[in-house]
């Protein structure tokens, strides 16, 4: 028996002849059934489930790293609007500057003087997708410095561990 000869047979009329009404019946019962906790709850969900979560390894002292570009914030005294954020998985070590532009230049001289020439060069960093990131001058200093790049999403849950949101 199909759902609707069921439902024929329990308000008690064919569904031969009558096929008009059950349609406007079932029209009708539609806003209850999307609203009905039981009917939501056996219905399931028509979305995939969620992926495990994979967790960055921190792995040495100096082998990875996270940078991140913060603003536009409200105007400092000194006119800086940005800030860089540092982090070395390894110790959970990090720094901050207030930068103007948010530029690439400004991210390749925080890189070299508050990264490199403090704590030696990683072996890797993990960005978000940010176009300074992905610029020229940046990927060029990272080549130069021999540092394997990993961009990942600003909303990715495994990055948000480390770096603010």
């Amino acid at each position: 028996m199909s759902r609707q000869q069921f439902i024929g047979w329990a308000f008690g009329f064919s569904m031969n002849h009558q096929q008009n009404k059950m349609q406007v019946l079932l029209e009708r019962n539609k806003p209850y059934t999307r609203t009905c906790i039981n009917c939501q709850v056996k219905n399931g969900t028509c979305q995939k489930p969620a992926g495990l979560l994979q967790p960055i390894p921190a792995g040495e002292l100096f082998d990875r790293m996270g940078i991140d570009l913060l603003g536009l914030l409200s105007k400092t005294t000194q006119g800086q609007k940005y800030v860089i954020t540092y982090i070395n998985y390894g110790m959970r070590w990090t720094e901050t500057t207030a930068v103007r532009m948010g530029t690439a230049s400004e991210v390749t001289q925080f890189l070299l003087e508050n990264v490199t020439c403090r704590h030696l060069a990683h072996s890797k960093i993990l960005t978000d997708m940010g176009k300074v990131f992905s610029s020229a001058v940046v990927q060029e200093l990272l080549h130069l410095l021999d540092i394997q790049g990993t961009m990942a999403s600003g909303y990715s849950p495994q990055c948000r561990d480390f770096m603010p949101p």
